[in-house]
């Protein structure tokens, strides 16, 4: 469970917009959230954002079996929500599964987005197809998909 650097979640979309068991373990303790939650600021007026607290799920789990029980360690994630946005980045495979399975407020990011839009790009997905999903965010700039891609 690692904190979003800005730069690579896109608040918004637009057109410009170990395969082990054991390492899908993201439990979320209440003392993990408590020691968190008492290192962030409360939201004010005069702050511009809240801190932004993710979870990319890379290319995990193995098997679609084993959502139900990854999902449920985001649920005391929801006491939290005044203090941080929490972001959950499942694999392209999971997103339409999981999306509408987490409390309310914590948000389902797919993990990248063609700039392109919709057409003849294999294993892509488009903005516009994220958006009829009913999602607002994605998670971009992945080193690993720079070192590939450029």
């Amino acid at each position: 469970f690692a904190a979003f650097q800005p730069s690579f979640v896109a608040p918004s979309l637009s057109r410009r917009a170990s395969n082990r068991q054991s390492s899908l373990s993201m439990s979320l303790g209440n003392d993990y959230l408590s020691t968190l939650s008492s290192q962030l600021p409360k939201s004010t007026p005069t702050t511009t954002r809240k801190p932004v607290v993710g979870g990319n799920w890379k290319c995990n789990p193995v098997s679609a079996a084993s959502l139900p029980e990854l999902v449920s360690n985001f649920d005391g994630c929801a006491a939290y929500l005044d203090r941080c946005d929490v972001y959950v980045c499942p694999s392209n495979l999971h997103v339409a599964i999981v999306k509408d399975t987490f409390a309310p407020g914590i948000s389902v990011a797919p993990q990248n987005c063609n700039f392109r839009g919709c057409g003849a790009y294999t294993g892509e997905m488009a903005v516009d197809q994220i958006k009829d999903m009913g999602m607002d965010t994605v998670l971009i700039g992945h080193s690993e998909r720079r070192g590939e891609f450029g």
